[in-house]
Order: C-alpha cells, then sequence, then structure tokens
C-alpha cells in the first residue's frame, strides 16, 4: 500500500421499506468529487432516475488495510446488494473484490484489470480488435510501448495466442518524460517504424510529443493507440504535415447525451483542441469514456432493479454470523445472486452502444470505431470492429473532419526551380525568396488562383539540398519528399515524377500535364 492515505468515497443507497423491492448499491469512488461520483449524485437529484434509492457517503482510508477491512465490513453490515466502482489501483481492487466475492455481492466497474466471476465490466476489452488491426496492416515487427505491466500482460497473452511466430515483438516501459528521449533516439537509430501505444491519455500525448521533437511523427512511422480513452477525435496537431496514427473509439465525444450530461451536471468540457504541447495540462478526470461508462452503469442498475422481481421475504435483513474476516460481525441477507443473474439478462443501447454481459461479466456484443488521422483527411473513420464480426472496413470511409489548412495557419509549400514551372522573378535571389510573390512561372499561376478560389495562404521556400527526393541507403528521403515526410513542408510543388517508391511515403495529385 502507498504510504500516503488514499480516501475513497463510499455512496451507500439504502433501501426504502415499500411494496417494490428495491436494490442497495453501494458506490465506490477512487477520489473526492470523481466524475463517476457526481453522475451518481446528480441522477439521485433527479426524482425519476434512481427512485427509490437513498444516498450517503462515508469514505474508505486505504494506507491502513486493517482499518479499510473494517470499513467494508460496517458496510456491509448496513445491507448491500451492487456494488458500483469506476477504476481503482489493483491492490485496493483485489481487497474489495474478495469481499464482495465472499458475500455474494456482484458489481459493475467501469474498468477492471482484475478477473473476477463476480464483476461486471463496463469497459469492453480491445485486445483483439488491436490484433486483428495489425494483421490487417500487415505488421511483421511492432514495438510496445506501455505504462502498465498489466495491460502489457493482458495484450501479450492475446497475442500470443493469435499471432505466434507472425510478430517480432519488442517492448518498453515508459517510466518517465525523461526516459522517452534516449527510447526515441534508440527507435530512430535502428529505423523501427511501427508502434503500439498501452498508456494513459497523458502519457500517449507525451509520447507523440517526443515523436514529433525527433522528426519521427510522420507518414513513415505508424503509431498505433491501444486505449478506448485515448480521446482521438480531439487531436490536433501544430503542424500541418503528414502523420498516420490509428485509434480506437468507443464514445463519440459530441454525442448529445454526453454534451447533455456535461451542461446539466456543470463538469468542465474536455477542450476542443487536444494538442500534444498541452500533454502535461490534460487531466484524466475530464475523460469522455469515464463519464459515458458511468452513465451507462446506472442505465444499468436500473435496468438490473426492473428486471428484479423477488418477494420482500427473500432480502428482509435477516442476520447471520459471518467468519472472521468481518470481526465477527452480521450481515444481512442480500440479493447478490439474483442480481448477478439479472445482470447477464441485461441488454440495453447506452451511449457506449449495446451494453450485453457474457457469462463472465465481460461486455459482448459490442461494436467500435476504428479512427485513422493521416494528413489529407485529418480523421476519417475507417471501419468498425466488433466481438461478433471482427474488422470491418468502410468501402466510403466517413470524414469526421477534413484538415482544415487555412484555420491555423499558412501552407508551407517547397519547391524547385524548373522553366517554365517555377521560376525566380527577376531581381530575387534564391536566399530571399520566402513568398509566392517571389516566384513566377505555370505552377505559381496555378497556385495563385488556387489561392483566390479559397482564400488559403501559402509561404514557400526553395528545397533545401536542391534535390527532388531519393530514398538513401538508410532507409530516409532527401529533397523535396524528404521535406514532406519529415513535417518542414505542407506541400510540394514541381514538376516531380511519380514513382511506385515515391507513392508509398507520400500522396500525389493527378498530373495536370
Amino acid at each position: 500500500m502507498p504510504p500516503c492515505q488514499i480516501l475513497l468515497s463510499l455512496l451507500i443507497l439504502a433501501p426504502v421499506w415499500c411494496e417494490v423491492p428495491q436494490t442497495v448499491l453501494y458506490g465506490l469512488f477512487g477520489q473526492e468529487n470523481s466524475i463517476e461520483e457526481r453522475v451518481l449524485q446528480w441522477l439521485m437529484d433527479e426524482p425519476d432516475e434512481m427512485r427509490g434509492f437513498r444516498c450517503n457517503v462515508n469514505s474508505l482510508p486505504t494506507a491502513n488495510i486493517f482499518n479499510m477491512c473494517y470499513q467494508l465490513c460496517q458496510t456491509l453490515n448496513t445491507g448491500l446488494d451492487l456494488l458500483f466502482t469506476p477504476e481503482m489501483p489493483e491492490p485496493v481492487e483485489e481487497i474489495v473484490q474478495s469481499y464482495m466475492s465472499h458475500f455474494s455481492v456482484p458489481y459493475l466497474t467501469s474498468a477492471s484489470r482484475v478477473a473476477n466471476p463476480n464483476t461486471f465490466n463496463m469497459l469492453p476489452p480491445l485486445e483483439d480488435a488491436v490484433i486483428d488491426l495489425m494483421r490487417h496492416f500487415s505488421w511483421s515487427t511492432v514495438r510496445i510501448l506501455y505504462e502498465n505491466a498489466v495491460d502489457l500482460e493482458m495484450l501479450q497473452k492475446r497475442v500470443n495466442t493469435n499471432l505466434e511466430n507472425k510478430l517480432s515483438v519488442q517492448m518498453k516501459q515508459v517510466r518517465s518524460r525523461a526516459s522517452l528521449d534516449g527510447i526515441f533516439s534508440s527507435f530512430k537509430q535502428n529505423n523501427e517504424n511501427r508502434f503500439l501505444l498501452l498508456a494513459s491519455t497523458q502519457t500517449t500525448l507525451a509520447i507523440l510529443r517526443v515523436a514529433e521533437e525527433k522528426q519521427m511523427l510522420s507518414q513513415k512511422y505508424h503509431y498505433m493507440i491501444a486505449d478506448l480513452r485515448f480521446p482521438c477525435k480531439k487531436l490536433y496537431f501544430s503542424f500541418t504535415g503528414q502523420v498516420n496514427i490509428s485509434c480506437f473509439q468507443l464514445i463519440d465525444p459530441d454525442d448529445s447525451h454526453i454534451k447533455g450530461a456535461i451542461a446539466d451536471m456543470g463538469i468542465d468540457p474536455m477542450p476542443e483542441k487536444l494538442y500534444l504541447k498541452d500533454h502535461l495540462k490534460y487531466d484524466n478526470t475530464t475523460s469522455v469514456l469515464r463519464l459515458g461508462l458511468a452513465l451507462d452503469a446506472m442505465r444499468v442498475a436500473q435496468k438490473v432493479n426492473q428486471l428484479s422481481r423477488i418477494d420482500l421475504e427473500r432480502w428482509l435483513p435477516e442476520k447471520r454470523p459471518v467468519n472472521s474476516d468481518c470481526m465477527n460481525m452480521f450481515v444481512p441477507v442480500n440479493r447478490g445472486n439474483e442480481l448477478k443473474r439479472q445482470l447477464t439478462k441485461v441488454k440495453m443501447n447506452g451511449v457506449s452502444g449495446n451494453v450485453q454481459f457474457g457469462e463472465n461479466g465481460v461486455r459482448q456484443n459490442y461494436t467500435i470505431e476504428v479512427i485513422k488521422i493521416s494528413r489529407i483527411a485529418n480523421k476519417v473513420v475507417m471501419g468498425t470492429w466488433s466481438d461478433q464480426s471482427g474488422l470491418k472496413l468502410l468501402q466510403n470511409e466517413k470524414t469526421l473532419e477534413k484538415l482544415d489548412l487555412l484555420s491555423e495557419k499558412s501552407v508551407q509549400i517547397v519547391t524547385i526551380l524548373a522553366k517554365p514551372f517555377t521560376m525566380l522573378k527577376a531581381n530575387i535571389s534564391a536566399a530571399n525568396a520566402k513568398t509566392i510573390d517571389d516566384f513566377e512561372g505555370f505552377c505559381i499561376d496555378m497556385l495563385r488562383e488556387i489561392a483566390r478560389q479559397t482564400n488559403m495562404t501559402f509561404d514557400l521556400h526553395l528545397v533545401r539540398d536542391g534535390n527532388y527526393g531519393a530514398q538513401m541507403s538508410n532507409g530516409s528521403w532527401n529533397g523535396m519528399i524528404g521535406e514532406l515526410i519529415d513535417g518542414t513542408a505542407d506541400l510540394a510543388l514541381a514538376p516531380l515524377t511519380i514513382t511506385s517508391e515515391r507513392q508509398k511515403v507520400v500522396d500525389f495529385t493527378k498530373p495536370y500535364m
């Protein structure tokens, strides 16, 4: 246990004795005023939302295991049928799970790393979706950057089962921001270009930030983000160069229910644009995923209460003794086993899609969007993944947002002197040529017309090394192609020959002459 004391808020919903059977719901939260606790409190303030429940808030100190266990026993002594928790530290979760299992109390959790027959996990597993996407992209090697060893172990088991001998895997644990510089320097030296990120949103943003600084955030380098918490739809870049990022989305941050809940609860909304440079400012408590899963968990609790029709005599608090684990306290008979059966029958449509559990408490019949972030179409849904049908690619990719080259800054264009396409005006030297007004020629006339019709602004510069672009022995590119790959330029304007090698790393317009 950590030396500092952590207070976990306990929210107990006590029964009101009436003709309709009611559920005693216990909410355990890992921080003060967490988003999950605010969801439950918000719903309690609505007369018809959680009818029949009353709310009391206690705290569970975890610095001392004896005190924590004693508090759990006291809570169980009040009567408890169903538990809800967000993600908790693994040691705490294991202790709580052991008590709930002993007393047949099932519980809903927004994210669990500890398998348990009594656990119903609102967060669906992502490992198989990641494996299918790696298989689709024909990855033969991957470098995994991970933060939590448990997450890595879960993925590694699935990889060993599904991709044995077909994928070369190396793993690096991200222990600090400073360690990333050395990791990426090694990656670049070894020409590594396939990366799987298993980390929190803040750490993932820091990883991508270092990749940008190392000039390793271009189409050549493919990053797959294996965390449903990551807000890929909100990711923006301070440059307009090419990127190659794949990620997954369970809950749309622009969903009307999510926006309505944020407004009604007075939650600070997530920034509309999340830049890599702002990674230290990102607060995981604003996670849209946490909000959506908490909303769905409460709907599941309501559904279970509707499905459950039991005689009151079966769950009135007749006392029975328990073993010394609970200090010889008495715990009321609860409805846990019946509620567990009802949880396996739940089928509803929530903000996270279809909510349904298998016998093992794992989500089933769910669908995840697969999102691609590149340069031409900034964010597109390339397909969906389902635990029932696997990866399905869309014939016509759904554009979430087109890259707006005008909104942030001028478009950086690299060119080369080639008569009659691009030429310097009289009295303009190559060293001083910086804008469209310093050039003339057929391509320049075309660019001026594009600027007139679109209101775009362009900055032109001559390619630094005077080359069109060829791949060198170390795999990197020189010339205009190299500047496009490393993000120095957004576009190249020149009579550039289209070759199969160049098409692998940059996109061409259709030939215009």
